[in-house]
């Protein structure tokens, strides 16, 4: 509620393709079943204020041809 109250939101990453302007790649791995580029984990929540980016989304991405 607090956070709410200040317009501060949590940045929506899993499942979503890599934003650059939010997220942060920290990591890839392959899940064949789910399209090049989306994030399969959120390491880190990202949060926003408004328009404003409070702190990126650390997050491991999809990728084909990986190794896990």
């Amino acid at each position: 509620e607090l956070l709410a109250s200040h317009r501060v939101r949590p940045i929506a990453a899993l499942g979503q393709a890599l934003d650059p302007q939010c997220m942060q790649a920290v990591g890839i791995e392959w899940a064949p079943q789910v399209a090049e580029g989306v994030v399969l984990r959120e390491l880190r929540r990202g949060y926003q204020q408004g328009t404003v980016l409070l702190r990126s989304a650390e997050v491991i991405v999809n990728k084909k041809g990986t190794a896990s």
